[in-house]
């Protein structure tokens, strides 16, 4: 009989919480456990992709498919496991496929934990905040695409913006939908030490205990 993990750490949190940056600090901090890099649109389907507001069904389900294949796959015997998103991407599946598939895949993705004991640090950035950290890089996105066009270039930054404003909501249900222990950490005004200390901190804990 396969034993449980003693932890399954979750980094969620919506569009420039620091979800990444704190993956990737725990990694450089704990390099001897193990990390589930995140399935997205730049891995599984083109590295150019113009991001989450260009995502449609087919690929959503694409990705969130191949996101339980994953956690399934999942090596039940080592000690720790840390991993971006996770479960979580049944907001990104909620928001491109409709609430009747995201209820479809989540007792799917229920399954898949199945031997694992999942914690979640949850990053709450609202989404002014996001949307703010992000316009320079959806411009370059936009840029880099070849649009010169004035009004097409605001109008997919628009698009952008009203995909972080509509995903919001959805992070929040499915942080109080999700029946794993959970802990959430603010981060619309912290300065970036203050988080990070922070989250260092709560990590320690999470899994030295």
């Amino acid at each position: 009989m396969q034993k449980a993990l003693t932890k399954f750490l979750i980094i969620a949190g919506p569009q420039s919480s620091g979800k990444t940056t704190v993956f990737n600090l725990l990694k450089k901090k704990y390099p001897k456990l193990s990390f589930v890099e995140e399935i997205n649109q730049y891995s599984l389907v083109n590295k150019k992709h113009m991001g989450g507001a260009f995502v449609n069904r087919e690929i959503e389900i694409a990705i969130t498919s191949e996101n339980i294949r994953t956690t399934k796959k999942i090596d039940r015997t080592k000690k720790v496991v840390i991993m971006e998103t996770d479960i979580f991407h049944v907001v990104y599946l909620e928001k491109s496929a409709g609430r009747k598939t995201a209820e479809e895949f989540f007792p799917r993705y229920l399954k898949a934990h199945k031997g694992l004991n999942p914690t979640i640090i949850f990053i709450d950035t609202k989404p002014r905040t996001s949307f703010q950290r992000r316009r320079k890089i959806y411009l370059k996105r936009i840029k880099d695409a070849g649009i010169i066009d004035l009004k097409t270039k605001k109008q997919m930054l628009e698009k952008h913006k009203k995909n972080i404003y509509d995903l919001y909501p959805l992070w929040i249900k499915y942080y109080k939908k999700i029946p794993f222990k959970k802990f959430m950490i603010k981060n619309s005004r912290k300065t970036f030490r203050k988080f990070v200390s922070e989250l260092e901190n709560k990590a320690k804990k999470i899994l030295e205990d």
